[in-house]
C-alpha cells in the first residue's frame, strides 16, 4: 500500500514536471514576442502576457517544491525496490549523492561559447523583470529541484545541454577524487587556480572582435554609382529596403569581410546578399542575377528561418519588417561576429522610473533592437523628429507596481539611450486607429540632415552624431500603395523607384514630394 502511494505521487510529479516545461516554452516565446515588438502599445501588452507567464510559472515550481519535500523518504531496503519494475533504476539514484558531493571541490569549467551563450540568456531574463532578486531566487531554486529530483533523467525533464553539463561533471569528478587520495601534490590545486585566469582572458578575446569596421567604402569600388532594381510584381518594399542597405558602407565592409565561406549554396540569404552588393557595384550586368537569387534565397528559407518571414510571394508587406528580417537574418549568418554586428545595428535602452511613495529608483535595460520606432505626436503646429524622440524617451501614465512598496500607481517611465549603432534607421509609426480601423496618419514631420542624441543619452559625453544616409518613403494607404527610396551617392540626392534612377533636389530630400511620405530614415554616426 505504502508503495502505490509513493509511486501514485512520483507520477503525478513527472505529469506536473510536463507542464511546468510547456509553461517555460510559451514563457520562452512571450519574451521573444516582447523582444520583436514595434510599438508602446505592443510592448506593453507582450509585457502583460510575459509576466503573468513568468508568475504562473512561479507558483507552480513553488508548489512543485512543497510537494517534493512532503514526499516521504526512499526505503532503503532491496526486497520492496526489487519486488516493483519501476524502481529498478534506484541504484542510480543512490549513486547521484557521490557525484554531487565531488563538485564543489572542482567546479566545472564552462567554455567560452558556452559561457557567453548562459551570461547572454541571463541578461535577457533579467531585463524584462522589474524584481530582479525574486526573478533570480526562483531560477536558483528551480536548478537546486532539479539536481535533487531523482526522476529529472526521465525525457523532458532535462534539455541536451543539462546533459552534457551533468557528462561533464562527471568526467571531471573522477580526478578530484584521486587527487584527494595523493597526499603529496598540493601544489596541482595552485597550478589549476593559476591556469584558469588566463582561460577567461582568452575567452574574452575570442568574443570580442578587435578590429572596427571601416565606415568609408573601399577602393576597389571606386566612384559610387546608383543602380534601379526591377520589381515583378508588388515588391517595391524590397527594392526600397534594399536600395537604403546598399547605400550603407558598414553593411558592405562587415558581409564582405566576415561572410566568404558558408556551407549553404542557394539557401543563404547572407550570401546572396554579399553577391548582389559585389554585383551592384563592381559588375552592374550581373545585378539582375544576383537580385534573383535573393528573392529565390528568401523564398527557400524565409518560412523556416529565424527570424522567419512568411510573405514570401508577390504580395504588398510592410518595409519596416522586411528591414528587421533583413538584419535579424544577416546577424545570425556564418561567420557575423555577434558583438561586432551589434555595435553596428543594434541599439539598446535604458528605462528608469521612481516610485512617489518610497522614492526608490527602479532601472533595467530594453532587449536591444534594430531600429527605432518612434511615435508622431498630435501637435497643432509643427511637428519635427525632435518631438517624436521626446514623445519616445518618456511615458507618461503608465501604471507600474512597485516591488517595495506593493503599490500599483500611474508614474512616468523615461527611456535613455544606452547603446548607440552606428548605423540606425528610424521609423514614423505612420500606422493609428480611428473610428473606422486602422489608418494612416499623413502628418508631415521635419528631420535634420544631421542628428545629435546625446540630450537622450546616458553618457552625454559619448559621440552620437549621425548624418542622414537614405529615406524609404510610401504613397498611399495601409492596405496598399508604392514605395520608393531616396540615396545619398557620390553623384548627389537620387530618387529610385524600382528600376528608375533620377537625380532630386534638396527639397525633395528633406520633404518628398508626389504624395510620398517619409518613412523609414536611415541615419550613419560621423
Amino acid at each position: 500500500m505504502v508503495v502505490q502511494k509513493r509511486l501514485k505521487r512520483r507520477n503525478e510529479k513527472v505529469a506536473a514536471s510536463y507542464v511546468e516545461n510547456a509553461l517555460k516554452h510559451r514563457t520562452i516565446q512571450a519574451f521573444r514576442d516582447l523582444s520583436t515588438a514595434h510599438c508602446a502599445h505592443c510592448r506593453q501588452d507582450a509585457l502583460r502576457k510575459f509576466m503573468d507567464l513568468k508568475r504562473r510559472l512561479r507558483k507552480m515550481e513553488n508548489t512543485t517544491q512543497v510537494r517534493s519535500k512532503s514526499l516521504p523518504p526512499p526505503s532503503t531496503s532491496t526486497s520492496k525496490v526489487t519486488d516493483t519494475p519501476k524502481f529498478t533504476k534506484s541504484p542510480q539514484v543512490t549513486e547521484t549523492p557521490t557525484v554531487t558531493r565531488s563538485i564543489p571541490q572542482s567546479p566545472p569549467q564552462k567554455t567560452p561559447a558556452k559561457a557567453a551563450s548562459e551570461s547572454f540568456k541571463l541578461s535577457k531574463k533579467r531585463s524584462i523583470s522589474e524584481t530582479e532578486p525574486a526573478d533570480a531566487k526562483v531560477e536558483k531554486q528551480t536548478k537546486k529541484s532539479r539536481k535533487e529530483d531523482p526522476q529529472s533523467g526521465k525525457p523532458g525533464a532535462h534539455s541536451p545541454k543539462d546533459a552534457n553539463r551533468q557528462s561533464a561533471t562527471e568526467k571531471k569528478s573522477t580526478p578530484v577524487v584521486t587527487q584527494q587520495k595523493d597526499p603529496k601534490p598540493e601544489s596541482k590545486p595552485t597550478k589549476v587556480r593559476k591556469e584558469e585566469p588566463s582561460s577567461h582572458k582568452a575567452s574574452r578575446s575570442s568574443l570580442v572582435p578587435t578590429a572596427k569596421v571601416s565606415q568609408s567604402w573601399p577602393a576597389s569600388i571606386g566612384k559610387q554609382k546608383v543602380k534601379g532594381l526591377s520589381n515583378p510584381s508588388q515588391w517595391c518594399y524590397r527594392r526600397s529596403v534594399l536600395q537604403s542597405l546598399i547605400a550603407v558602407p558598414q553593411l558592405f565592409n562587415v558581409l564582405d569581410e566576415s561572410h566568404r565561406s558558408c556551407p549553404k549554396q542557394g539557401k543563404c540569404v547572407t550570401c546572396a546578399m554579399r553577391q548582389l552588393l559585389i554585383s551592384y557595384h563592381t559588375s552592374p550586368g550581373n545585378v539582375g542575377a544576383q537580385l534573383g537569387a535573393l528573392d529565390g534565397a528568401i523564398r527557400a528559407t524565409g518560412k523556416s528561418s529565424d527570424p522567419r518571414w512568411s510573405a514570401v510571394g508577390h504580395t504588398q508587406e510592410d518595409s519596416h519588417d522586411f528591414l528587421q528580417y533583413l538584419l535579424g537574418t544577416f546577424e545570425k549568418a556564418k561567420g557575423i561576429h555577434k558583438d561586432q554586428f551589434a555595435s553596428l545595428f543594434r541599439i539598446k535602452h535604458k528605462i528608469s522610473w521612481t516610485c512617489d511613495g518610497c522614492k526608490k529608483v527602479h532601472t533595467h535595460s530594453d532587449p536591444p533592437g534594430f531600429s527605432l520606432s518612434l511615435p508622431i505626436p498630435k501637435l497643432s503646429g509643427t511637428v519635427n523628429l525632435t518631438n517624436c524622440l521626446d514623445t519616445y524617451h518618456r511615458e507618461p501614465n503608465v501604471i507600474i507596481r512597485c516591488d517595495k512598496c506593493k503599490k500599483n500607481v500611474k508614474r512616468t517611465r523615461i527611456f535613455q539611450l544606452d547603446n548607440a549603432p552606428d548605423v540606425l534607421p528610424i521609423q514614423l509609426m505612420r500606422f493609428g486607429y480611428g473610428p473606422r480601423g486602422s489608418t494612416k496618419n499623413k502628418q508631415h514631420v521635419d528631420y535634420p540632415d544631421e542628428l545629435d542624441l546625446s540630450p537622450w543619452a546616458v553618457d552625454r559625453s559619448r559621440p552620437s552624431k549621425y548624418r542622414l544616409q537614405a529615406i524609404v518613403a510610401h504613397s498611399g494607404s495601409l492596405k496598399f500603395g508604392h514605395y520608393i527610396a531616396y540615396v545619398r551617392s557620390a553623384d548627389g540626392i537620387k530618387e529610385i523607384s524600382d528600376s528608375s534612377v533620377q537625380s532630386s533636389s534638396a527639397k525633395e530630400w528633406r520633404r518628398p514630394t508626389s504624395g510620398f511620405d517619409p518613412y523609414i530614415l536611415v541615419y550613419i554616426k560621423q
